[in-house]
């Protein structure tokens, strides 16, 4: 049950993170602003104490406990360390990225530490028992249904962000204008584009998911065959949301 806990609490972290308006201050306007820092941190503490009552009602409070002060501690710490990069005027997008990573890596050997000192209790007796019977009167497996709650939550807005974050770099130059004012309908796009990936790919069907690669890249073509810096760019983002998707499909 090792993998149920922890796919639990990964959900948890990525309502109040990225679903929520909960994540971290340094992916919002008020960056740099000490009150909006605070104001995530009780949002996302407070949303994921309520998400472990309701989920995970039998679960100790020490626990949660320490997965809350652990959450405000790495925050504040991100915070002056962004204040302090900032100082010696390091690029303030270069650490936007950096920060990212880090605060996502921490959040999972934090997960992975709960987990492992929760690790001799019956995730039966922690659970929600009305869910449980819930899923069982309507026949669905809790199992497949967490697992596919993941995957789902993982390949929209933390996937995005995630390519976002590591595009930015390779971002063309500033007369390509369209790439800004297209980017909300793009990341809809590569949601969609992984969603469909990942349910071929849970049935065996993945050289059909090729197609979905060659429909994307129907809708861009005229662009892609005329702007070498934007076909580039555009080819990365695509294989950055495979890898996401390959990367859901197969590791949860």
């Amino acid at each position: 049950m090792t993998k149920f806990m922890f796919l639990i609490i990964l959900c948890i972290h990525v309502i109040c993170g990225f679903y929520l308006n909960a994540s971290t201050y340094y992916t919002k306007d008020k960056k740099g602003k000490f009150h909006g820092a605070v104001l995530d941190i009780l949002i996302y503490d407070g949303l994921a104490a309520v998400l472990f009552f309701l989920l995970l009602p039998g679960m100790p409070w020490v626990y949660i406990f320490l997965f809350i002060i652990a959450h405000m501690l790495f925050e504040i710490a991100a915070y002056t360390a962004d204040h302090i990069l900032l100082e010696i005027k390091r690029d303030a997008s270069y650490n936007t990225r950096i920060i990212f990573w880090i605060n996502q890596g921490f959040h999972f050997f934090l997960i992975a530490g709960v987990v492992y000192f929760m690790n001799g209790m019956d995730i039966q007796n922690i659970s929600n028992q009305y869910f449980r019977a819930f899923l069982q009167k309507m026949e669905i497996s809790g199992t497949v249904t967490l697992v596919w709650t993941t995957k789902l939550l993982l390949i929209h807005k933390p996937a995005n962000m995630l390519i976002s974050n590591i595009l930015e770099v390779y971002k063309p130059s500033q007369k390509e204008i369209h790439i800004e004012e297209d980017k909300n309908a793009g990341r809809m796009i590569g949601t969609l584009e992984r969603i469909i990936m990942v349910i071929l790919m849970s049935v065996g069907q993945y050289s059909a998911a090729g197609l979905v690669l060659t429909a994307k890249s129907i809708a861009r073509y005229d662009r892609i065959s005329k702007d070498q810096e934007f076909a580039e760019y555009y080819l990365l983002g695509t294989l950055l949301s495979t890898i996401c998707a390959i990367a859901a499909a197969v590791a949860i």
